[in-house]
C-alpha cells in the first residue's frame, strides 16, 4: 500500500541509527516498520508489535517480501508489552486514532470516481475518551521502554487535539487528566 507523504515524517523524526534497538509499538500494517528496518540496514533490531493478529499477517508478508532480517514481530497489547524497562534506544508510537487525517483518501474513490461524504468515510470515527485513554497508556508504556536519553515519537493520523496535544500533556504531567 502506498503511504501518504506525511506518514513518512514519523520515522524521519524518530531518526533510527545503525546498531540501535527500535520498538514500533503499534506496527501493523508495517510501512513505518519497514522504513525503520531499511534505515538500520544490516545492523540493529526492530521489534514490530501489534495487538491485531490479522494486521500482523500482512506485516509478516511485507517483511518476508523485502527480505528484512532485522525485524522481530510480537503480538501483544502495546500498553502492557512484557519487555524489560529501558530496553530500546527509540520507540515509535503510531497510535490508533479516530483517523480524521486520512479522510482525504476516502473522499474520492479511485475505483468508481464517486465522492463520499464525511459521514460515510470509513475513517471518520468521532473522538472518544476511551480512545484517548488507550493512547495515553501506549505513550506511558513507550516512555518506560525507552532508555534514558532515548527517543520516543508519538504520532497519529488525526488532527484532534484530544488525541495529540492533550495526550502528551496528560502523560508528561502538564495536564490534570
Amino acid at each position: 500500500a502506498v503511504q501518504e507523504e506525511v506518514a513518512l515524517t514519523a520515522v524521519v523524526a524518530l531518526d533510527p541509527q545503525r546498531g540501535e534497538r527500535v520498538l514500533d509499538l503499534c506496527a501493523a500494517p508495517g510501512g513505518k516498520t519497514l522504513q525503520i528496518a531499511t534505515r538500520l540496514g544490516d545492523s540493529g533490531l526492530v521489534v514490530a508489535n501489534d495487538r491485531n493478529p490479522g494486521r500482523l499477517a500482512a506485516l509478516g508478508s511485507a517483511i518476508a517480501r523485502l527480505g528484512c532480517l532485522n525485524v522481530a514481530i510480537t503480538h501483544h497489547d502495546g500498553c502492557t508489552l512484557p519487555l524489560p524497562p529501558q530496553s530500546f534506544d527509540r520507540v515509535l508510537v503510531d497510535a490508533p486514532c479516530s483517523g480524521e487525517g486520512t479522510l482525504r483518501k476516502h473522499l474520492k474513490n479511485p475505483d468508481y470516481g464517486t465522492r463520499f461524504s464525511f459521514r460515510e468515510a470509513p475513517s471518520a470515527h468521532p473522538y472518544s475518551p476511551r480512545l484517548a485513554h488507550f493512547q495515553k497508556a501506549l505513550l506511558r508504556r513507550a516512555l518506560e521502554l525507552v532508555r534514558p536519553g532515548g527517543v520516543v515519537v508519538y504520532s497519529t493520523c488525526t488532527m484532534a487535539p484530544e488525541e495529540n496535544e492533550a495526550v502528551i500533556d496528560a502523560v508528561l504531567g502538564t495536564s490534570p487528566t
